[in-house]
């Protein structure tokens, strides 16, 4: 199912069965780059568990985040 973010679509779960995959730390992680952490990104239910796995880990992250425009936070864990 397609979401709406402003003028965009995301496909959440052809997203998530690419992206998810790619956030697993592995032995040979030295740095885990993710672009980005925004609204679209967090329509599913498995990357943003995904991206706190990464940051729970011991491996280096450069992320971007957006800054909310309107009072909107990134959801706590679970």
């Amino acid at each position: 199912m397609a979401h709406c973010g402003g003028k965009y679509k995301v496909d959440v779960a052809s997203f998530e069965s690419l992206a998810v995959p790619e956030l697993q730390v592995r032995e040979d992680t030295d740095l885990f780059v993710i672009d980005e952490v925004g609204k679209m990104e967090l329509f599913g239910s498995s990357f943003f568990p995904a991206v706190l796995r990464v940051l729970e880990s011991n491996v280096p992250v450069l992320a971007s985040v957006p800054i909310p425009k309107v009072g909107r936070d990134i959801p706590a864990a679970t």
